[in-house]
């Protein structure tokens, strides 16, 4: 379709982030993608859509496919890292165990993200510790 061609064009002139329209070479590429899309975003502009659609949302879709999305600290990259979630998690955002809270998906991924970063935030606070100590 006319939006594939669009990605494509911009592909072959270098590229620009179908958000911010900035060179996707200036803001140091584009983002590979987890789903299907073939529109080109910098990560900037790809974590703050991710955030809006959560925020707004309570889970995080493509901005293009609107394609669920998990997302996961790499801790060895010192980054997020996106893959494609599960079917199921596009059809039902929220468990209902039938307490009536609806809030666990939600806690879920916070609480894997935080543990997934928390190794890293340590040795991030210890290195700045010896630096500081070292100073």
């Amino acid at each position: 379709g006319p939006r594939k061609s669009l990605a494509r064009m911009a592909a072959a002139d270098g590229g620009d982030c179908a958000i911010c329209f900035e060179s996707l070479e200036s803001m140091g590429g584009a983002m590979d993608l987890p789903c299907d899309c073939q529109v080109e975003y910098c990560m900037s502009c790809w974590d703050r859509a991710l955030a809006a659609s959560m925020s707004a949302a309570g889970r995080a879709v493509c901005p293009s496919c609107r394609a669920p999305m998990r997302v996961d600290f790499d801790a060895a990259a010192g980054r997020l890292s996106f893959s494609r979630a599960p079917a199921s998690a596009s059809s039902a955002p929220e468990k209902d165990d039938g307490d009536g809270g609806g809030q666990e998906d939600e806690d879920d991924w916070r609480k894997r993200l935080y543990m997934q970063a928390k190794p890293r935030q340590i040795q991030l606070l210890r290195h700045y510790g010896q630096e500081r100590r070292a100073a």
